[in-house]
């Protein structure tokens, strides 16, 4: 049986509590804002905050995996329109001889990539990425199998 969840906030849109069961009537200064199941499971011990300015539950994405394996990343790079060609292309462009050849041997032989790899850098030059949007490709790629 499912139950309508409520957070009581105050006047300044502060949580004061969490539950199913609301005072009528509530008293002064305070308010009930409707929650749904998932939103209620993040507040209780789901890693979820009560924004006050927003009055809503922010739940902050997971952590970025230090290493996804190459292949996974590489495949969600398909995946989301990245040619790895396109990637191999611009590390050939590299100017620096020794830097590219170091870049180019992490991208082509590694098993796995390291997220804080210096590579990923030149991700965000190549790939037009912001380092947000690497930091999904991360965790996205992480699950898959």
């Amino acid at each position: 049986m499912s139950h309508q969840w409520y957070v009581v906030v105050n006047d300044q849109g502060g949580c004061v509590s969490l539950g199913t069961v609301v005072a009528d009537p509530l008293p002064g200064g305070l308010s009930a804002v409707a929650l749904s199941d998932a939103d209620a499971a993040a507040l209780n011990g789901g890693g979820g905050v009560w924004d006050a300015a927003t009055q809503s539950v922010i739940v902050p994405p997971p952590p970025v995996p230090d290493a996804v394996e190459a292949r996974k990343l590489r495949r969600w790079l398909i995946l989301n329109g990245h040619d790895p060609d396109g990637i191999t292309a611009a590390i050939g462009a590299m100017v620096d001889p020794v830097q590219r050849a170091l870049t180019r041997n992490e991208w082509e032989y590694s098993t796995s990539y390291t997220r804080r790899h210096p590579m990923f850098d030149a991700f965000v030059r190549v790939t037009r990425m912001t380092v947000e949007q690497i930091d999904a490709a991360f965790r996205e790629a992480s699950e898959y199998q």
